[in-house]
């Protein structure tokens, strides 16, 4: 397998690509959420600065609101949980954006590491079972935690309302400057955009690391099997030469494709392993 330039593995990838690659789950949320461009239009540019902009301005809200609740035990616990939590995906949203062509070659290397064992897999059914059985682990583990994020938002942000109608509450930050009298409901609508997409996106990133992993885990599961099965093999060579009676081969034969077989195993493995190295 020829080692790709980099300036080719880290172009940027489109709608097509993304629907091509074992990682379209987790590309296509990232991208729903402003992270990860695939059309390079200019509305989405837009879209993303925005998403950037609810991120500064829910730090400068947060920080407002701890300075007018301050001594307020209750109200600047809320305070900070929802300002780290926000905070998080801000920062994992401009970390993404900075290192954009890394996360493009991450996507195009997993396919290539995909590729290292296709053979094998395609030979031997028990090590395809074992590649199909990771990509619906990471498929269903992303969809069950993105989904019990989503299951959380009908819960919390109309709580407020439902609770202390009077009070005018808002969901996460209070507005103690005003008593939450200006511009209430599009605050309302901002904070539950902001919770929502903050969250979604600094989970987003983290499930996309979790799927290579479990990806490459299982890589390295076929290889550890195809390593075993040498020895079967090699026990009935054994066999084979003491009996002197070699089926349409030769002792020599044996040996040449034994081999060959440690030597694919071999430069397999150093393939994982420089995969490893690169998420790394």
């Amino acid at each position: 397998m020829a080692r790709e330039a980099p300036e080719e593995t880290e172009m940027p990838l489109s709608w097509a690509d993304s629907g091509q690659s074992i990682l379209k789950l987790n590309i296509r949320h990232l991208w729903l959420f402003g992270a990860w461009p695939l059309s390079g239009s200019w509305f989405y540019d837009v879209y993303n600065a925005f998403c950037l902009a609810m991120g500064v301005w829910n730090a400068i809200e947060s920080s407002l609101s701890l300075y007018f609740s301050w001594g307020d035990m209750d109200e600047t616990t809320l305070v900070f949980i929802s300002a780290f939590t926000n905070a998080c995906g801000t920062a994992k949203m401009a970390l993404f954006m900075r290192n954009r062509r890394q996360y493009n070659a991450l996507a195009r290397r997993v396919e290539t590491l995909m590729s290292v064992q296709s053979e094998f897999c395609s030979a031997d059914p028990a090590l395809a079972d074992i590649r199909r059985g990771s990509q619906r682990r990471a498929s269903r583990l992303t969809i069950g935690l993105l989904f019990l994020m989503f299951s959380q938002y009908p819960v919390w942000f109309p709580m407020p309302i439902i609770t202390q109608p009077e009070q005018r509450r808002l969901p996460l930050v209070q507005h103690g400057w005003d008593n939450n009298t200006n511009y209430y409901e599009l605050s309302y609508a901002l904070q539950c955009m902001l919770a929502t997409w903050a969250t979604q996106l600094s989970n987003g990133v983290d499930l996309l690391f979790v799927t290579v992993m479990i990806l490459t885990a299982a890589e390295m599961r076929i290889l550890t099997l195809r390593i075993v099965s040498l020895k079967t093999e090699n026990n009935e060579v054994r066999i084979v030469k003491r009996a002197n009676v070699v089926i349409g081969q030769t002792e020599n034969t044996c040996g040449d494709e034994m081999y060959e077989k440690l030597c694919q195993c071999i430069e397999s493995h150093q393939k994982v392993i420089r995969y490893v190295g690169q998420i790394e």
